[in-house]
Order: C-alpha cells, then sequence, then structure tokens
C-alpha cells in the first residue's frame, strides 16, 4: 500500500523525564563516536507521536540540540493485526517523515538513526510501510522489539536525569509501555506490555474494559517481579516516567503548555497530586480533556 496522491520516586510519586529518548543513546554508547561534532539525527516513531532530533554528539558524549520536532502522527489509529496500518495513519505518518526528512537534508546531517515502535512491529504490512518510507523519503526505519524499545528508554532517562540511584522506569506510548527495573545504572528486569494510549482507547469499548484490561496485564508483570524475586526492590526504587502521557500529567499540575517540555523536565509529582489529577480528568469528556 502506498499514500495516494503521493510520489524519582519517593514513597508514592513520579519524577518526570523528558528527554527524547532511544536514538541518540545509540550515539552515546559508541555507536557514532565518528560524528562527534557533526550533526547527527534521530527519529522516534511511535503509535501515536513521531520525533526527530537533530544535534551534536560532543566529544564528551553529551547531546547538543540544534532542532527538535514532535508530530501526533497517531500512526496506530484504525490499526487492526489483519489488516495492520490504515490508509489514512499511513498518509498521516508519510507526510510528518516527508517533514523530517527535509529538515535533515537542510542541517547536511551525517548520520541518521531511525527506529519504529509498536504500531509498525505488530503490524501485518509494517515491511511495506518500512519500504514505502525509504522509498519517498530516504529514512532508514529499523523496527526494534519492546525490550530493545526499554532498554533505549533507560539510557535517555540515565542520560537526561544523571545518578539518581535505583531506577523503576515506565514509558506509556500509543501502541505499548515499557518497563525498567534497574540497579545503579544497569538493567535488571523489562518488560513491554500492551498497554498504549491509542491501543485502548480504539481496542476497548468503555472505562471499565480499559481498567480490566490494564489491572490484568499490571497483574502479569507483578507475578513476574515476583517470580524473579525482584518485586521488593520496585517499592524501594525511583519511580521514573517519560513521554508523553506523564509530560502532559505534569503540564497539567504546573499549568503550563505541556509542549514546553523543557521546563517540565525533572518535575516530582506525589501520589495525591496523581490521585487528584486523575479525578479531574475522569470527570471530564474527552473534548473538555483537550
Amino acid at each position: 500500500m502506498h499514500c495516494p496522491g503521493r510520489a524519582a520516586f519517593h514513597g508514592y510519586g513520579c519524577r518526570i523525564c523528558t528527554r527524547c529518548r532511544p536514538c541518540f543513546s545509540q550515539y552515546r554508547a559508541g555507536k557514532g563516536v565518528a560524528h562527534v561534532n557533526r550533526l547527527v539525527a534521530s527519529i522516534d516513531l511511535g503509535t501515536n507521536t513521531a520525533r526527530l532530533l537533530i544535534g551534536y554528539i560532543t566529544a564528551q558524549g553529551k547531546i547538543q540540540p540544534v532542532l527538535h520536532k514532535s508530530r501526533i502522527s497517531r500512526l496506530g489509529g484504525g490499526f487492526s493485526r489483519d489488516t495492520g496500518i490504515a490508509p489514512a495513519a499511513w498518509c498521516r505518518t508519510l507526510h510528518i517523515l516527508e517533514e523530517f526528512a527535509k529538515d535533515i537534508e537542510v542541517h547536511d546531517v551525517a548520520a541518521v538513526h531511525a527506529v519504529a515502535t509498536s504500531a509498525v512491529r505488530d503490524a501485518s504490512n509494517g515491511k511495506e510501510f518500512i519500504a514505502d518510507v525509504h522509498m519517498r523519503t530516504g529514512i532508514p526505519l529499523r523496527i526494534i522489539t519492546g525490550t530493545e524499545e526499554a532498554y533505549l528508554n533507560l539510557q535517555g532517562v540515565l542520560s537526561g536525569l544523571g545518578d539518581l540511584g535505583d531506577l523503576f522506569v515506565f514509558d506509556v506510548g500509543g501502541g505499548s509501555t515499557e518497563y525498567v527495573l534497574t540497579r545503579g545504572r544497569s538493567a535488571i528486569f523489562s518488560r513491554s506490555l500492551p498497554l498504549g494510549v491509542v491501543r485502548l482507547t480504539e481496542g476497548q469499548e468503555s472505562l471499565n474494559a480499559m481498567d480490566a484490561k490494564i489491572t490484568k496485564e499490571l497483574m502479569k508483570l507483578r507475578e513476574e517481579l515476583e517470580a524473579q524475586e525482584y518485586f521488593a526492590s520496585v517499592g524501594t526504587s525511583k519511580l521514573v516516567g517519560t513521554a508523553g502521557t506523564v509530560t502532559t500529567l505534569a503540564a497539567l499540575h504546573r499549568q503550563i503548555p505541556h509542549t514546553a517540555a523543557c521546563n517540565l523536565h525533572g518535575t516530582q509529582l506525589g501520589y495525591i497530586i496523581i490521585k487528584d489529577l486523575y479525578r479531574l480528568l475522569v470527570s471530564r469528556s474527552p473534548e473538555e480533556r483537550l
């Protein structure tokens, strides 16, 4: 198919990390040594959002951003396991990636690292989508597993927040949610669950059905943690959330635009604050929440 018409948590609470997560960690890990002090680009193509980051990798291994873009693609909109990515979502996302390709060309980027997550890896037509993107934009999208996605999320958090001790990191995406438990800076447990904002809102008929799905998946996660004797470590680790859902909660709490992510980075939300935000959102219609 082608696009028509186009050739820290202590006790109960959460710390927010808003750093662009997966791609630049590849360069920080040493794969981009040849591109030190040259512009490189990363693209994170999720189920709901597409992100572009262009910047320098300094000699110290730090990221010096030059351009950061985030676009709502809703690639998982209309998704089904039988038919895969829907035509409208395919076209929408391709237009965004064409925009990103122009930015990459204008900035004379030395290397591009682009990854696709839940929607593409679960789609029956995911490989065809990857091929179409490459043909029309030149962007070499790579599908990553849930385990690799969780690992890259952790690298972004460690880069953005520094040394916070043991962590329990979660990333609520459009199609999946990744969890990573660390001991220091090393991951000791990770899981990717089929819980995402697009998948839940389109795949479940009611709030009760969503709640039942979430509870079922989280109970499985708890059982795995207990079986590996890691569950007790969760309660003594700092809880760190990253990506759009937790950033939006932080923006609501601080009453500033969620687009000002740099001002929300490192925000701490206590359990009572999160419960109050939950009650506020549940009391509103979908239109009022927007």
